[in-house]
């Protein structure tokens, strides 16, 4: 288990499973006060920023960055929303994905039997590149 950082409570990722299950954990509170689950980790951003230690070999960062902008893997989790073959990934695993700065710049989701994507989709504005080769829209 990682160490706590000094001042905000906070744990860093890759807790382990036994702990990070535990009812109260990890928890933040939404505009209306009411819990909603947040994994933590240990990368300071900016506001609007989201911080992944551990990003998958799908991903690659072109600056060298930890930060995300949080709309950004917003729109790429209603991606995943919209169709259940994505179900079981995270937005930072969905497709092959290139980011600078902390936006998405290109998204190639190819062969993944993806039948629809949100209206939202238009919220990627730093994104220049979008493939999608052999699916179902």
């Amino acid at each position: 288990m990682q160490s706590l950082i000094a001042g905000n409570n906070y744990l860093c990722d890759d807790i382990p499973q036994c702990v990070a299950n535990l009812p109260g954990f990890n928890y933040e509170y939404d505009a209306n006060g009411y819990p909603f689950y947040q994994p933590q980790n240990c990368v300071i951003c900016d506001p609007g920023f989201r911080g992944i230690l551990h990003t998958p070999s799908n991903t690659t960062i072109s600056d060298g960055g930890s930060c995300f902008y949080k709309s950004d893997l917003d729109a790429l989790q209603d991606i995943i929303n919209a169709n259940e073959e994505l179900s079981n990934l995270e937005p930072i695993e969905v497709g092959l994905q290139t980011w600078k700065g902390g936006r998405i710049m290109t998204l190639a989701i190819n062969n993944a039997n993806i039948q629809s994507l949100p209206k939202n989709i238009g919220k990627l504005t730093s994104l220049q590149i979008l493939h999608l080769d052999n699916n179902m829209l």
